[in-house]
């Protein structure tokens, strides 16, 4: 018999779901190191309400948020190590951890739900704007 064939495939992305129950910043230093040894090629970090917002977006954020040197240090780790950064920004859908909070309640696309953004409102782009800018803006610093 011929030897077996595996398929790897060009890019192995690994998603880090930040939200919810974080890791500490030095445990995930060491586990984006971990994957890279492991053969990963990038991450996807989504932050949700773990990244620290200001402006219009202050007060979203939860209590034990991550602070902008820890972003910094985790996006400069994976560029150091040759791992392309993808910021994962939820924009219409899923964006409860937004639209939960009273002063964005009047975003939603269903009043009793934070789910959706409603498209037609005159300030929703300007809210997913503004949400992505601050995102993308710590990735090129």
């Amino acid at each position: 018999m011929g030897e077996a064939l595996f398929y790897v495939p060009e890019q192995r992305i690994v998603h880090f779901d930040l939200k919810g129950a974080p890791p500490k910043i030095d445990y995930l230093l060491r586990m984006i190191k971990w994957i890279k040894d492991g053969g990963a090629t990038g991450v996807l970090l989504e932050y949700e309400d773990m990244f620290p917002f200001s402006g219009k977006l202050n007060g979203i954020s939860a209590v034990n948020r991550y602070n902008v040197s820890d972003i910094v240090n985790v996006i400069n780790t994976c560029h150091h190590l040759g791992l392309e950064v993808i910021p994962l920004v939820q924009t219409f859908g899923h964006m409860e951890f937004i639209l939960k909070h009273e002063k964005f309640s009047h975003l939603r696309d269903t009043s009793d739900m934070p789910e959706s953004i409603c498209a037609c409102h005159e300030e929703a782009m300007d809210l997913i704007t503004d949400y992505i800018d601050q995102v993308l803006l710590i990735v090129i610093l």
